[in-house]
């Protein structure tokens, strides 16, 4: 029979994992709804989908992909819409030779 500290151990080791693959997992399973949430669709529509789903990575994509709906609301009516202007990532060289 091992000895007590060892079925201890092994019994807190245990409890360990299961709460970091709990809080993972609850991590995961509450990312998507967020992320949907912070776009303006509803929390607890997408819980349910995160939920049906169990893949977390589909539900990302489709909240990525899925329009925001707040974005017709920051700008008045009638205001042009922002464009956005591209800039180089190296500046050119503007010395002369």
């Amino acid at each position: 029979m091992p000895p007590p500290y060892l079925i201890f151990l092994l019994g807190v080791g245990t409890f360990v994992l299961v709460l970091l693959v709990a809080v993972v997992l609850t991590t995961l399973l509450f990312g998507v709804p967020r992320q949907a949430r912070q776009r303006g669709h509803g929390f607890a529509s997408w819980f349910v989908l995160q939920v049906l789903a169990i893949n977390p990575v589909y539900a990302l994509v489709v909240v990525a992909m899925l329009p925001d709906r707040y974005a017709h609301v920051a700008r008045p009516c009638g205001a042009p819409s922002v464009s956005v202007q591209l800039r180089p990532l190296i500046a050119p060289d503007t010395r002369s030779a």
